[in-house]
């Protein structure tokens, strides 16, 4: 205990020393790797989006977005497109969300409403309990987001409005689910899914009319055609649709989110990786400098009988523990507070921080480690403690 002691307060003598330049590259690499992290969340929320999309019974399907004239309610505009398409024989079914607002303990809730085509089309992930069947009660709900601490499947919880529902099913603080937006002649995954951020689910096919008039419709649609519908029943009803408003097919619509990604990795991960050797090449040329610096002071050690092996471990330790202390707050709070970094005020983008966004920083961690571990090894292995001596007594 005396000489790991012993150990600490050297180590804490050399990073005293050299305290300026390890504030600064810390600070520095910290806020870098903050950077990433979030990078990596944005892309994992992209490809989880994707994959929900790639999974769902879509392929036979087109987004549609009402073109709508000033003043018109985007909900009666849609359900008079949905009564015109009964009359195609192509068509299958009209998938959108509607949605109000509602608090829960002073935090805003996002209520959604979905059909049971919807759900049927587009199952999404719970991480407990099940999602609406035929004997699911009117006010069934599932929730998702960070509010619902301590909420779980079978308790009834009651909204600002003074609306009871009972708790079925529990989506993942970070899950997608879709919201349905307008995204222009360019549609991407992104337009159609969003982070489930304090949302409540309810079953509009259970609900009450009076209660479902009270609600807004999603902007736009996605519009199913039948698997047998042949290429002149389509085309008929594209063309109707082509009159009502903007459609994008289900293709084009991986093909263009595929192309966002790529966009978004040569967009934003260049600098902050250019950013990051930087520091790190900087870092290991303060640690270098340091450890010349340090020379004298280990002569000393040497006269006192410390061991080569052991004034390496010391150095070594010091070094690594100046190289962690950024990965490990970005790891932290990624693990641990991924709401801060979600809900940064400088960060509005959707991202999903988890654990996968924290393996790259691992894989990083270590090699950064090995590297440090090498560095006093190399350095000692030039210098015997006799040179010390003669360079510095």
């Amino acid at each position: 205990m005396v000489i790991n002691m012993k150990t600490l307060i050297i180590i804490k003598s050399f990073i005293r020393k050299n305290i300026f330049p390890i504030i600064i590259i810390t600070l520095t690499m910290t806020v870098i790797l903050f950077i990433l992290v979030t990078v990596f969340g944005k892309l994992q929320y992209i490809t989880q989006a994707r994959d929900i999309y790639e999974q769902a019974d879509l392929k036979n399907s087109v987004y549609f977005e009402k073109s709508f004239n000033i003043g018109e309610d985007f909900t009666t505009a849609n359900k008079k497109v949905e009564q015109s398409l009964k009359n195609y024989s192509a068509f299958e079914s009209f998938l959108n969300t509607e949605h109000s607002l509602d608090e829960y303990s002073s935090f805003p809730v996002n209520k959604r409403y979905y059909s049971n085509e919807l759900i049927i089309k587009m199952p999404l992930r719970l991480i407990s309990g099940e999602w609406f069947s035929d004997s699911s009660g009117q006010f069934d709900a599932v929730i998702g987001g960070v509010i619902w601490g301590g909420v779980k499947v079978g308790d009834k919880i009651t909204l600002e409005s003074g609306l009871t529902v009972n708790i079925i099913g529990i989506m993942d603080s970070s899950a997608v689910s879709p919201s349905m937006n307008s995204g222009g002649s360019t549609i991407t995954v992104r337009d159609i899914f969003k982070l489930s951020e304090n949302i409540l689910i309810l079953n509009k096919s259970k609900l009450p009319a009076e209660y479902m008039s009270k609600n807004s419709s999603s902007i736009c649609s996605i519009i199913t055609y039948k698997d047998n519908a042949t290429d002149s029943e389509k085309h008929k009803m594209m063309e109707y649709l082509s009159t009502e408003g903007i459609t994008t097919e289900y293709n084009v619509i991986l093909e263009n989110t595929n192309k966002d990604i790529k966009q978004e990795i040569s967009k934003m991960l260049p600098i902050p990786l250019f950013l990051m050797i930087i520091s790190t090449i900087s870092m290991i040329c303060i640690c270098t400098l340091s450890i010349k610096k340090s020379m004298s002071e280990h002569s000393v050690y040497f006269l006192n009988g410390c061991s080569k092996r052991r004034s390496v471990i010391i150095i070594s330790s010091a070094i690594m523990t100046i190289f962690t202390i950024p990965c490990l707050i970005n790891i932290i709070l990624a693990l641990f507070f991924p709401a801060f970094l979600r809900y940064n005020p400088a960060r509005t983008m959707d991202i999903i921080v988890d654990f996968n966004c924290v393996i790259p920083l691992l894989i990083y961690t270590i090699a950064v480690l090995l590297i440090t571990s090498l560095i006093p090894i190399l350095f000692y292995r030039k210098y015997s403690p006799l040179d010390f001596y003669r360079r510095n007594l």
